[in-house]
């Protein structure tokens, strides 16, 4: 190459490098100026981002980490980005700028702006942060909680049930001052503790709730500051979207006083939000019903025993000082297991010396200062907010009758109510006792009389005392009639309404009580030895009486003259009395009610047929005489309620014989148009007529025929509709509504029943409602039906009960009990039509020497809803029949017992698989080799519990091959052993 091509390729190379260096030096300002317009947008960008910042962090919010470095890499850049402009290029010769630095500095501007311009890119942050769940920042030695056995096994079922997810709302109810803020709060601060939940909210509703106040309260914690919308709408619709981002969420809310409609809140839950759970609290079960909680707490007062542990955590050591201690367990008894009077006294009693717990005593057994302060506004609330004037009337009347009516039976207040002229506007007893136990249950709802079951009443002392003392006049608890006579010296009783005795220290009465007011009185000697004499005149300074209920008392040879004096009474009882001539009872016209139970009674006389009003008559057990009158009992036109269990010496007339023409007979019945109830027992079954039907009107009713009567003691209270015979002769063909039936022994002639269904009814339609079915000693009993099984037969059957009967054939069965069958080979054929048995639930098999399984494998497969399996006392060798192949049958039981069955040798076949089966309990099977055959170890997948109670001997021998432990029945020790579970 000669020297100018070289020259030229020289030139090429040169040309454009020496091109943009004199770029960068000619762009000197326009980079340096673009590059302080970006660093202006940048510092901006980054002001504004902080300010983001900010506000999250005062809203508790938690800053995303790519934004913590990029405020770092923005503050550095800026930094860098000024030193760099403020940099001086300086001069050449003094006086000509160094166009070498202007040139380095000019590329430095362009890649400044370059980076700045990528920062500002990966600035734009939709959020700077995140929401961190909330916690309940109560520490437990503020939080103001004291654990306690009751509460505390309370709090664990409902943790339990948070976990369900079925279950998506929680009510807990109970009185005014019985703990429920605490209660809750506690519950909040475990669940957040143990991380249930993400975010745990508590929010107070109050008797005035303010949908807006209760919104801002869950917004505070979940938005850590007020919603943003102005209207009740707009909030609600930016509460449900918040709660909707969080995976979790509990809502407490507390102090519910109506229903609240938790739309208009803006709470999701149940099929709008899964992640939303509730509990929610109120004193009235009602609202927590009303809210459509799944599932309810009733938290009651404290029991002693705990109501004394709180008393001493809150008032320190000074309780254990030896002149103290006694006197703070009678202050602690006192506050009456409420925590808001515990906790209050407690408290104030922490530094007192013996003087002023002496006087803290006499003011709370006074019923003074502190428990109407404290307690009193938040009971009076509770009664205020029932909804009506006759409920509380009510209430106040339960309270004011004093201690032990609070502990009686809703139907002996009703029988005290109906007397005082409550429910007057309804004519008929049994529209008046529906009312009665309405009203009784809207008060159980309101927290204002405990929840003691379905057939008591109760009621706190606090609240009775609150009561009483809202009622105008005075009424009496004796437990002594001295106590009476020194109130009478002093004519505390003139004004009284209510008296009530209960003793066993009654010698006998005073000669007459003064007490011209006096509505009801009750005087019940309950000393069983002796009966206690009534005085002529005793009543005869009563005459506004309207109900009298005496026990244990002797009217013989007669009834007091005084007693035709008491021409308001409306209800009498006279229970375990003995009884002389009681024909003066005839003279008390406007009578309703009149109870003679286990009374001994020398005369039914004809006089008890004037009592025209009669609606409710009650000879239970009485030791009646043997006649009856003839048409007495029809004359009792208005007679609504007959009870005559077990009123045994009673002959019934015959129609057609003369020898006993003066008896009242059972047709006499069918004139009482207005008899709902009857309860009676007829054990001369030759009295019967073959076509008696009994009067159609009966709801109620619990009806012995034959000698089945000394099985009466079995009624529930609850039995509304029982028939138990041991007559076949009669068919029955207007008792078509009962709901329990007994039959035993059946025989008629010289034939056994054979077809139940054919021998007691028409093939029609029988027994609709029946849902339990006793059949005894039935061993020829070859079907229920002779026939197809008529239409809605048994529909409504939920237990059958059998025991020395061998064939029967059901459907609709929830609950099979069989027993004492020692001829019973088989439960079920292998063919059947299982559609009888779809809702087979519980089957309890004991003393059946014959059976050799319980289950046909045709049969368990289908048993889809069989949850519960015991079998006692029988020669089963296994639970399943043994099947044929290698497929394994499928049975759903998931809990399984099995006792004393000595030729059991393995639980669980090669052919079966007990899919569902979590608890396996075996005792006392001496036989027992395996628990499962040793090639299918995986037949029980969710066995979670095992109980083996075998003897010790064989377990040391190792006979039975387990993994598991072992209860032996000598030491009861746990034994564990190694091998495979077999």
């Amino acid at each position: 190459m000669d020297i100018g091509s070289a020259a030229s390729a020289i030139a090429k190379c040169l040309v454009p490098c020496i091109s943009s260096q004199i770029g960068y030096i000619l762009s000197y300002k326009r980079n340096l100026e673009m590059l302080e317009t970006k660093v202006q947008r940048l510092q901006a960008t980054k002001d504004s981002v902080q300010h983001d910042v900010d506000d999250a962090e005062r809203n508790g919010e938690e800053i995303k980490e790519i934004v913590k470095i990029w405020k770092k890499d923005a503050h550095k850049i800026v930094a860098e980005a000024n030193k760099l402009i403020d940099t001086d290029v300086g001069y050449c010769l003094g006086q000509c700028p160094n166009l070498w630095k202007k040139n380095q500095q000019s590329k430095k501007f362009e890649e400044m702006t370059e980076n700045i311009s990528k920062l500002l890119a990966e600035g734009n942050f939709k959020n700077v942060s995140y929401r961190v769940a909330s916690n309940v920042t109560v520490a437990p030695f503020c939080r103001d909680y004291q654990a306690l056995d009751s509460r505390t096994s309370m709090l664990n079922e409902i943790k339990q049930a948070l976990k369900d997810s079925n279950i998506y709302m929680i009510g807990v109810h109970g009185m005014g001052g019985v703990g429920k803020t605490t209660f809750v709060n506690e519950l909040a601060w475990q669940v957040d503790k143990d991380g249930s939940f993400g975010i745990v909210v508590i929010a107070t509703v109050t008797s005035s709730p303010d949908v807006k106040d209760i919104q801002d309260q869950i917004g505070d914690v979940l938005l850590n500051r007020k919603l943003e919308k102005g209207s009740e709408t707009g909030r609600a619709a930016e509460l449900r979207q918040r709660i909707s981002q969080e995976k979790s969420v509990l809502i407490i809310l507390d102090d519910l006083w109506s229903e609240l409609d938790l739309t208009k809140v803006g709470i999701p839950y149940g099929s709008e939000f899964s992640g939303c759970k509730l509990v929610i609290t109120s004193r009235n079960l009602d609202i927590l019903t009303d809210m459509r909680a799944q599932k309810t707490f009733d938290l009651k007062a404290l029991q002693e025993e705990d109501s004394w542990n709180l008393f001493q955590k809150m008032a320190g050591e000074v309780v254990n000082e030896f002149n103290i201690r006694q006197i703070a367990k009678k202050v602690a008894k006192c506050c009456a297991g409420l925590p808001l009077l515990i906790v209050t006294v407690a408290k104030g009693l922490r530094k007192k010396d013996t003087t002023s717990w002496k006087d803290a005593l006499f003011q709370l057994e006074g019923f003074e200062k502190e428990l109407k302060k404290r307690v009193y506004p938040t009971l009076m609330l509770s009664y205020n907010w029932l909804e009506n004037e006759e409920l509380k009337k009510l209430f106040l009347f339960i309270g004011s009758f004093g201690i032990n009516v609070c502990n009686r039976k809703v139907e002996e207040l009703f029988l005290y109510c109906r007397a005082l002229d409550f429910y007057s506007h309804m004519h008929k007893l049994s529209d008046a006792r529906n009312r009665h136990y309405k009203l009784i249950n809207d008060l159980k709802a309101s927290s204002l009389l405990l929840d003691s079951g379905q057939e008591h009443v109760k009621m706190h002392d606090v609240v009775r005392d609150m009561a009483k003392s809202m009622v105008s006049y005075p009424n009496y608890v004796v437990s002594s009639l001295t106590e009476l006579k020194e109130r009478q010296k002093i004519d505390q009783l003139q004004k009284c309404h209510y008296i009530v005795i209960y003793s066993s220290n009654i010698f006998e009465l005073p000669e007459e009580l003064e007490c011209p007011e006096l509505k009801i009185l009750l005087i019940h000697y309950i000393a069983l030895e002796k009966k206690v004499n009534v005085p002529d005149n005793f009543f005869s300074g009563m005459k506004e009486l309207k109900s009298l209920d005496l026990r244990g008392m002797k009217f013989t040879p007669c009834l007091p003259p005084s007693l035709h004096l008491l021409t308001n009474l409306r209800s009498l009882k006279l229970f375990g009395c003995n009884l002389g001539d009681i024909r003066m009872i005839g003279e008390l016209t406007h009578l309703e009610i009149l109870n003679l139970e286990w009374s001994h009674i020398e005369e039914l006389p004809k006089e008890i047929g004037h009592l025209t009003h009669l609606r409710l008559l009650n000879l239970t057990c009485c030791y009646c005489p043997r006649v009856i009158p003839a048409n007495l009992t029809s004359s009792l036109r208005c007679l609504e309620e007959l009870y005559m269990l077990v009123a045994r010496q009673i002959l019934w007339g015959v129609e057609g014989s003369q020898s006993q023409s003066n008896n009242a007979s059972l047709r006499e019945l069918r004139d009482l148009h207005q008899l709902t109830t009857l309860e009676i027992s007829i054990e001369d079954t030759s009295v019967v007529p073959l076509d008696f039907q009994f009067p159609a009107n009966l709801e109620r009713y619990k009806i012995i025929i034959g000698d089945m009567w000394r099985d009466f003691h079995k009624f529930r209270d609850d039995d509304s509709r029982r028939l138990m015979l041991t007559y076949p002769g009669w068919q029955n063909k207007s008792l078509t509504t009962v709901q329990n039936l007994s039959l035993d022994n059946l025989k008629h002639r010289s034939d056994e029943l054979l077809h139940i269904i054919k021998g007691l009814g028409k093939p029609h339609s029988s027994f609709p409602n029946l849902e339990t079915l006793v059949l005894c000693n039935l061993s020829n009993m070859t079907e229920i039906c002779c026939g197809a099984i008529p239409n809605h037969t048994f529909e409504k059957l939920k237990e059958i009960r059998v025991e020395g009967c061998d064939r029967y054939e059901f459907p609709n069965l929830e609950t099979l009990v069989i027993s004492s069958l020692n001829n019973l080979e088989s439960v079920w054929p292998n063919q059947l039509a299982l559609i009888s048995f779809c809702k087979l639930r519980k089957i309890s098999i004991s003393g059946c020497q014959s059976l050799h399984y319980v289950l046909p494998i045709s049969v368990a497969k289908e048993f889809r809803n069989l949850k519960y399996l015991h079998v006692k006392n029988c020669s089963i060798e296994n639970i399943v029949e043994k099947g044929v192949g290698c497929d394994m049958t499928p049975v759903y039981i998931e809990r399984l017992e099995v006792d004393d069955c000595p030729n059991m040798k393995t639980i669980v076949p090669s052919s079966v698989l007990f899919q569902s089966l979590t608890d396996l309990y075996v005792r006392r099977c001496k036989e027992l080799a395996n628990i499962i055959m040793p090639s299918r170890t995986t037949s029980l997948p969710k066995l979670r519990k095992l109980h083996i109670a075998t003897e010790a001997h064989k377990l040391l021998q190792g006979k039975l091959r387990l993994q598991v432990s072992i209860t032996t029945q000598n030491t009861c020790d746990c034994v564990s052993r190694d091998g495979d579970l077999l």
